[in-house]
């Protein structure tokens, strides 16, 4: 290493280099923290079904509508009546409706209740394969 006439060494790399640098490891230090986070929430949104479902609720009758979103085999519909201690699935029987699935569109209508439902009954529609609650409603019958 030379000195200079200050006694000042004289280096081979530039100030201006090392702010570079130093740009270029905090640069990718953000960008893969940034890329961990979001990567982590839309796993965490990913997991909801989502399913726009509408219901009507009588003594009598049940009927659930698919207004759109995601399809679903009727085997993972689950309609809970609490208030009536009744579980019912879209693949029971006493359903009637689009037998392959419950898509946007379809309607289902139970109408098997015996004896009819009386009181207030809170309708709760989930999807059992995602252990997600798609639709509830309170009812006074």
């Amino acid at each position: 290493m030379r000195r200079g006439a200050n006694n000042q060494s004289e280096r081979g790399q530039s100030e201006v280099i090392g702010i570079v640098l130093l740009l270029a490891v905090v640069v990718t230090l953000v960008l893969g923290a940034g890329a961990v986070i979001i990567a982590d929430w839309q796993s965490q949104t990913d997991q909801e079904t989502l399913v726009n479902v509408q219901s009507n609720l009588t003594a009598t009758e049940l009927t659930l509508q698919h207004m759109g979103g995601e399809s679903l085999p009727p085997k993972d519909v689950l309609v809970v009546l609490d208030g009536a201690n009744r579980e019912l699935r879209l693949d029971d029987s006493g359903f009637n409706g689009t037998p392959a699935r419950f898509k946007a569109g379809s309607s289902w209508e139970y109408s098997s209740f015996s004896p009819p439902l009386t009181g207030e009954v809170t309708l709760q529609v989930f999807d059992t394969a995602e252990n997600t609650l798609l639709h509830q409603k309170r009812y006074d019958v």
